[in-house]
Protein backbone atom coordinates (compact mmCIF):
# COMPACT_ATOMS: atom_id res chain seq x y z
CA UNK A 1 0.00 0.00 0.00
CA UNK A 2 2.79 2.33 0.73
CA UNK A 3 4.31 1.54 -2.62
CA UNK A 4 1.22 2.52 -4.58
CA UNK A 5 0.90 5.43 -2.10
CA UNK A 6 3.91 6.91 -3.54
CA UNK A 7 3.41 6.17 -6.87
CA UNK A 8 0.36 7.93 -6.88
CA UNK A 9 2.05 11.09 -5.39
CA UNK A 10 4.73 10.95 -7.82
CA UNK A 11 2.23 10.16 -10.93
CA UNK A 12 0.29 13.39 -9.54
CA UNK A 13 3.55 15.96 -10.88
CA UNK A 14 3.19 14.73 -13.70
CA UNK A 15 2.98 17.41 -16.66
CA UNK A 16 0.38 16.31 -18.38
CA UNK A 17 -1.29 14.20 -15.86
CA UNK A 18 -1.96 11.77 -18.13
CA UNK A 19 1.13 12.27 -20.85
CA UNK A 20 0.77 9.33 -22.98
CA UNK A 21 -2.96 10.31 -24.01
CA UNK A 22 -2.32 11.71 -27.16
CA UNK A 23 0.19 9.21 -28.27
CA UNK A 24 -1.07 6.48 -30.51
CA UNK A 25 -0.47 2.63 -29.16
CA UNK A 26 2.59 1.86 -30.89
CA UNK A 27 3.03 -0.77 -33.30
CA UNK A 28 5.41 -3.45 -34.59
CA UNK A 29 6.52 -2.87 -37.39
CA UNK A 30 8.08 -6.02 -38.09
CA UNK A 31 6.90 -8.95 -35.62
CA UNK A 32 9.87 -11.18 -34.59
CA UNK A 33 9.50 -14.53 -36.29
CA UNK A 34 10.06 -16.13 -32.70
CA UNK A 35 6.95 -14.15 -31.62
CA UNK A 36 4.89 -14.82 -34.14
CA UNK A 37 6.00 -18.45 -34.02
CA UNK A 38 4.81 -18.40 -30.59
CA UNK A 39 1.72 -16.70 -31.23
CA UNK A 40 0.78 -19.20 -33.56
CA UNK A 41 1.70 -22.42 -31.31
CA UNK A 42 -0.93 -20.87 -28.69
CA UNK A 43 -3.94 -20.11 -30.79
CA UNK A 44 -3.74 -23.54 -32.74
CA UNK A 45 -5.09 -26.52 -31.65
CA UNK A 46 -2.78 -29.42 -29.99
CA UNK A 47 -1.35 -31.23 -32.48
CA UNK A 48 -1.70 -34.94 -30.63
CA UNK A 49 -3.32 -35.22 -27.26
CA UNK A 50 -1.96 -37.13 -24.23
CA UNK A 51 -2.84 -41.02 -24.94
CA UNK A 52 -3.17 -42.66 -21.31
CA UNK A 53 -4.94 -46.06 -23.22
CA UNK A 54 -0.90 -47.13 -22.56
CA UNK A 55 -1.45 -46.84 -19.04
CA UNK A 56 -4.47 -49.05 -18.36
CA UNK A 57 -4.42 -52.60 -16.98
CA UNK A 58 -7.18 -54.19 -18.38
CA UNK A 59 -7.96 -58.14 -18.82
CA UNK A 60 -8.19 -59.29 -22.30
CA UNK A 61 -11.69 -60.37 -23.51
CA UNK A 62 -10.29 -63.08 -25.39
CA UNK A 63 -8.40 -66.49 -24.33
CA UNK A 64 -5.21 -65.51 -26.60
CA UNK A 65 -2.38 -66.13 -25.29
CA UNK A 66 -0.42 -63.57 -27.04
CA UNK A 67 -3.34 -61.10 -25.91
CA UNK A 68 -2.47 -62.25 -22.14
CA UNK A 69 1.07 -61.95 -22.65
CA UNK A 70 0.56 -57.81 -24.19
CA UNK A 71 -1.58 -57.59 -20.65
CA UNK A 72 1.00 -58.57 -18.56
CA UNK A 73 3.70 -56.68 -20.22
CA UNK A 74 1.91 -53.65 -19.61
CA UNK A 75 1.38 -54.33 -16.14
CA UNK A 76 4.80 -55.37 -15.60
CA UNK A 77 5.51 -51.54 -17.44
CA UNK A 78 3.48 -50.21 -14.89
CA UNK A 79 4.70 -51.98 -11.76
CA UNK A 80 8.49 -50.88 -12.68
CA UNK A 81 6.97 -47.25 -13.50
CA UNK A 82 5.47 -46.51 -9.96
CA UNK A 83 8.73 -48.59 -8.41
CA UNK A 84 10.85 -45.49 -10.05
CA UNK A 85 7.93 -42.86 -9.08
CA UNK A 86 7.95 -44.46 -5.17
CA UNK A 87 11.91 -44.21 -5.33
CA UNK A 88 12.15 -41.43 -6.52
CA UNK A 89 9.83 -39.57 -3.93
CA UNK A 90 12.13 -41.34 -1.05
CA UNK A 91 14.83 -39.64 -2.53
CA UNK A 92 13.51 -36.00 -2.98
CA UNK A 93 12.14 -36.63 0.88
CA UNK A 94 15.49 -38.04 2.37
CA UNK A 95 18.00 -35.42 0.47
CA UNK A 96 16.17 -32.89 -1.53
CA UNK A 97 16.00 -30.99 1.67
CA UNK A 98 19.18 -30.99 2.44
CA UNK A 99 20.07 -30.14 -1.30
CA UNK A 100 17.90 -27.18 -1.07
CA UNK A 101 19.84 -26.21 1.91
CA UNK A 102 23.14 -26.01 0.35
CA UNK A 103 21.77 -24.50 -2.74
CA UNK A 104 20.54 -22.17 -0.61
CA UNK A 105 23.40 -21.25 1.31
CA UNK A 106 25.36 -21.06 -1.85
CA UNK A 107 23.07 -18.24 -3.16
CA UNK A 108 23.84 -16.50 0.01
CA UNK A 109 27.66 -16.57 -0.13
CA UNK A 110 27.08 -14.89 -3.32
CA UNK A 111 25.18 -12.27 -2.22
CA UNK A 112 28.27 -11.76 0.29
CA UNK A 113 30.43 -11.78 -2.27
CA UNK A 114 28.71 -9.22 -4.74
CA UNK A 115 27.30 -6.97 -1.59
CA UNK A 116 31.59 -6.79 -1.04
CA UNK A 117 32.31 -6.13 -4.72
CA UNK A 118 29.48 -3.30 -5.19
CA UNK A 119 29.54 -1.92 -1.73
Amino acid sequence: KQVEKLIQEEMKTFRPPDYLKSMPIPTVAGESVIVKDMFERKSAPPKMSFDASRYKITPPKSSNIADWEEALKKAQTQLEHQTARIINLELLKRYGSNKWKGYADQMEEIQQILSKNLG
